[in-house]
Order: structure tokens, then C-alpha cells, then sequence
């Protein structure tokens, strides 16, 4: 495969990455479900003698464990659940870190070591929300890639240069 063949391929993964959807994010479906559980609650009684329907206890007992309910359910979803962006994104850069360092070899599939590159290299910064973090560090990561490391080079350098990625290794690659 030729130089710009290469080039072409690494610019074509990362284009596949970017284009995946995100994890689905459920942490506004939990806010807003807080958010009308408590307006229902406070609104209940109001609601109650509009339309005639909380006169009888079991209703009243009812609506309230409903709204706790659904107050509850939204709390968990609203705290507990992410995006799973970087949850995915640390597994992906594990996978393609582990599988670079044990195929150091020339006899390695050179789309699947492209693959893995690529994804490396997408994977390490993660945008989520109003958050930035990174799945892996650098320095610990260019050294067990050991022998894979000059190719995770090489193709950091198209991706700096033709999708504007930030350095990863090459600032603090050892050596």
C-alpha cells in the first residue's frame, strides 16, 4: 500500500469514529422527570379540587407514591447515569493499547494494526459535555507500546495535520 493510500485509510477510520452516535445520555430525561414530579406534587392538591378527583384517600396515597416513584427513578437517572461516552471511549483505547503492544510485529494485519491506531488516538481525549478527560496516560502508554509506538507516530502526524488532532505522544513520547 502506498504512502497516500496509508494516508487515506487513517483519514477514512477516523472518519468512521467520528461518525458513530454517541452513548445515549439519560441524565436530562432524569432531571425533567424531577422536575415534574416535584411540580405535581406541590400542584396535586391544587389539581385535586379542580377536577374532583382527590376527595377519596386511595387516591391521594396513590398519586403521592407514584410521584415518589417517579421522583426516585428520575434522582437515579439524573446522578447515576452518564453519557457512558468515556466509559466507552477507556475500553476502546484499552483494547486497541493492549493489542498495538502484543502485535509489535511486521507480521501484524496492517488494517487491524491501522485500526487499532486510529482508535488509540481517538479515544484518548474525551468531550462530555462541558467536560474534557483523557482514558489513558501517555508516558505509561509509549512505553508498553514499545515496537507499535513509532507506527502510533506516524499516524498521530496525519491526524495532527489533517484532523486537527492534539498531540498525544509526541510531545511526551520517551526517547
Amino acid at each position: 500500500m502506498t504512502v497516500s493510500a496509508e494516508h487515506q485509510e487513517i483519514l477514512a477510520e477516523w472518519d468512521r469514529l467520528q461518525a458513530e452516535p454517541p452513548p445515549r445520555n439519560l441524565r436530562a430525561v432524569g432531571c425533567l422527570t424531577v422536575i415534574a414530579a416535584v411540580a405535581l406534587f406541590f400542584a396535586l392538591p391544587f389539581l385535586a379540587k379542580l377536577t374532583g378527583l382527590g376527595t377519596s384517600g386511595a387516591f391521594r396515597t396513590g398519586a403521592f407514591w407514584v410521584l415518589v416513584i417517579a421522583f426516585l427513578a428520575g434522582l437515579f437517572f439524573a446522578l447515576f447515569t452518564g453519557s457512558g461516552v468515556h466509559g466507552r471511549a477507556r475500553v476502546r483505547a484499552e483494547e486497541s493499547l493492549e493489542w498495538l503492544a502484543t502485535h509489535a510485529g511486521s507480521d501484524a494485519d496492517p488494517a487491524e494494526r491501522r485500526r487499532h491506531a486510529v482508535t488509540l488516538l481517538y479515544s484518548h481525549a474525551v468531550h462530555d459535555g462541558p467536560t474534557l478527560s483523557t482514558t489513558f496516560d501517555a508516558r505509561e502508554a509509549a512505553q508498553r507500546l514499545g515496537g507499535s509506538l513509532a507506527y502510533v507516530l506516524e499516524v498521530e502526524q496525519v491526524l495532527v495535520s489533517e484532523r486537527a488532532l492534539a498531540p498525544v505522544f509526541s510531545q511526551g513520547a520517551p526517547g
